[in-house]
């Protein structure tokens, strides 16, 4: 009689994650294509170290839901006034909609970071403060028009800057919800000695907090890599920075592995423009840019996601995602990887609803300019709902590479070089009605599989086929089901 492999399976809405815990009857195949014995515990692969930022407040096995930018204090727009946001009701929701990291943002001063802990306290999520001491870590030089970081300051000089940082970070460094500050957003390369520098007073006198520091969209412009917002202040109109220019985006991302030694790596990718209907090719073409390098300095991986859009912008026409393009973002970034989330804007950002190009009825965010939740809460709040039923198994996992399904060609492509033939005791792929997407993954030696339509215009039925009969544990909508004695399981209606 043959063996039946036992897989758990989690369906989340859309996909699932299957870990394989048995023998699969015969033989299987590997990445490769070959076929392997499989080991009656299910152990098919060589146990690996897995890259996971772990955020002391959440706990170990907790993914990260970082919302960007958190609750604001009352402000005017013209003749209208938002009410102050920080309340326990914003609260209470940031938590129920699946959100455990709230960010500051340069509009709260004073007290309301102390606020804002004591809310996420009361509620089980945590909060990161922005610090706003970068500015004091270097200085600019008009005439040569250059940078000086902190490392070339005079002594005395970069004992002050100390001191005054550590004095910052004093008044919420000890709170049970402080999980780490904001710290730089999308900064150029001139000013990474500067950043480093305060990590690294911020890990001696913070350990394991989170350092937040977010890198710039691929497709920028050399200059703004190099400079950013700065260039016009130092009147400059292109790089010259050699290996910047030589090595492009990778070399950005790879100097904030390296020169600020961050233990994270993540960037702003809103990828739903008012010029494309559908997800584009370049959401997992970056993605993949990003794990190269992120593989290389052994790093975990976090993504910007839009929550909104602002599709009256007039240089970067972001539009509002559907219920169905923002599962599509989540699952398709988790399939990936990702060992966290970052959702922008949760709370539309102060300087959004002042712009001239700003228009009400266009642009939305999870919230809206009264504290209201919007449509865009409640579908990510689902969608996050349903990731977390497997988020141990997601950052216990090691990203190997993904299937995908030939019957139907596919709404957005995978980079060829992520694509899998077969995958340990996984055969093949069918997607009936749209095509389908599987990320495979090492989950402590044993076979997980996250599964997902690759449409946000229709739903499916997906086939996995495996090489003998199975047996395997099904969570969808954080149910589990159990299954058994089959070689092919049906996930139907995937949306």
């Amino acid at each position: 009689m043959k063996k039946l492999i036992a897989l758990i399976l989690c369906l989340i809405a859309a996909f699932p994650i299957a870990a394989c815990n048995g023998n699969a009857g015969g033989n299987g195949g590997g990445n490769n294509g070959d076929k392997t014995d499989f080991a009656d515990d299910g152990i098919v692969m060589q146990q690996e170290s897995v890259n996971k930022l772990t955020l002391d407040v959440l706990g170990e096995n907790v993914m990260p839901v970082i919302a960007y930018v958190g609750p604001t204090p009352a402000f005017a727009q013209g003749l209208t006034l938002a009410p102050d946001m920080i309340t326990e009701e914003t609260y209470r929701l940031l938590a129920e909609g699946g959100v455990n990291v709230v960010l500051g943002h340069n509009d709260i001063s004073g007290n309301e970071p102390l606020r804002g802990l004591d809310l996420a306290e009361k509620y089980g999520i945590a909060y990161a403060p922005y610090n706003k001491k970068l500015e004091s870590f270097y200085k600019i030089d008009y005439q040569n028009k250059k940078i000086i970081c902190y490392d070339d300051f005079t002594e005395d000089e970069k004992e002050k800057v100390k001191e005054e940082f550590i004095a910052s970070l004093a008044p919420y460094k000890d709170h049970p919800a402080f999980v780490g500050v904001k710290f730089a957003d999308e900064t150029g390369t001139e000013l990474f000695p500067a950043i480093a520098a305060a990590y690294k007073i911020f890990r001696e006198e913070c350990p394991g907090k989170l350092f937040f520091v977010n890198g710039l969209a691929p497709g920028v412009s050399t200059l703004t890599m190099q400079y950013n917002e700065l260039a016009s202040t130092l009147g400059k109109f292109m790089a010259d920075d050699v290996k910047l220019m030589q090595g492009g985006w990778e070399y950005y991302m790879e100097s904030i592995a390296n020169v600020i030694e961050l233990n994270y790596l993540g960037f702003d990718d809103y990828a739903l423009r008012t010029f494309n209907d559908k997800v584009p090719d370049s959401f997992y073409t970056n993605l993949s840019r990003l794990k190269t390098i992120a593989d290389e300095y052994e790093l975990p991986m976090l993504q910007f996601l839009q929550t909104g859009g602002w599709p009256s912008h007039p240089s970067d026409p972001v539009r509002i995602p559907t219920e169905d393009e923002i599962r599509y973002l989540v699952n398709g970034s988790l399939i990936y990887g990702l060992k966290g989330l970052m959702l922008f804007p949760y709370f539309g950002p102060v300087e959004f609803y002042n712009a001239s190009w700003y228009k009400a009825n266009e642009c939305e965010f999870a919230f809206d300019m009264q504290g209201k939740p919007t449509n865009q809460y409640y579908y990510y709040k689902d969608a996050l709902g349903a990731a977390s039923a497997c988020q141990n198994v997601l950052m216990n996992s090691v990203f190997k590479g993904i299937m995908i399904s030939e019957e139907v060609k596919p709404d957005t492509n995978i980079p060829t070089r992520e694509i899998l033939p077969t995958f340990n005791q996984l055969r093949k792929v069918e997607g009936m009605s749209s095509s389908a997407i599987v990320g495979c993954f090492n989950y402590g030696g044993k076979t997980a599989l996250y599964v997902m339509n690759n449409s946000t215009k229709k739903n499916t039925n997906i086939n996995l086929e495996f090489y003998g009969n199975v047996k395997i544990d099904v969570t969808r909508n954080g149910e589990t089901e159990a299954k058994s004695g089959k070689s092919k399981y049906t996930l139907s209606n995937m949306r």
